[in-house]
């Protein structure tokens, strides 16, 4: 009567356990999140393959960073846009900056604390997700 009870149980634990399990034979893997930009809306389980757009594409940005070249002790003030916004020692780069990609902006490196330009204005227009630098030797 022991064996039969337990063969009994064991069957019912077998057959619960194999209804719990998907068969995923029959399941289409893909992306399944709509903002991915490869949803699949067939997809029956999210297969990790899911892709998004840059935030630069999303956003129509580039990215800019600055450099002095000088050989001298002088530091430079970077004006983009008619706004200071940054000031970099000899030989050192600034941290990278995010601006609107497709229009004009005005660069101006300025010794600092003076008006005296160090190298000649520009008027750079980035490209969408470019990461550009722009160095002065003044």
């Amino acid at each position: 009567m022991l064996i039969q009870i337990t063969l009994t149980c064991l069957v019912i634990t077998g057959l619960s356990i194999t209804s719990c399990v998907k068969d995923k034979d029959n399941e289409t893997g893909g992306c399944t999140d709509p903002s991915a930009t490869n949803y699949n809306a067939n997809a029956t389980f999210n297969d990790g393959t899911c892709a998004y757009p840059l935030q630069c594409e999303v956003n129509g940005t580039g990215e800019v960073y600055f450099i002095n070249n000088s050989n001298s002790n002088s530091t430079h003030d970077i004006i983009w846009d008619g706004v200071k916004i940054a000031t970099v020692a000899p030989n050192q780069s600034s941290q990278v900056f995010t601006y609107s990609a497709n229009v004009q902006h005005t660069l101006v490196f300025r010794h600092t604390n003076t008006s005296n330009d160090a190298c000649t204005p520009s008027t750079p227009v980035l490209t969408q997700c470019e990461r550009l630098s722009f160095s002065c030797t003044g």
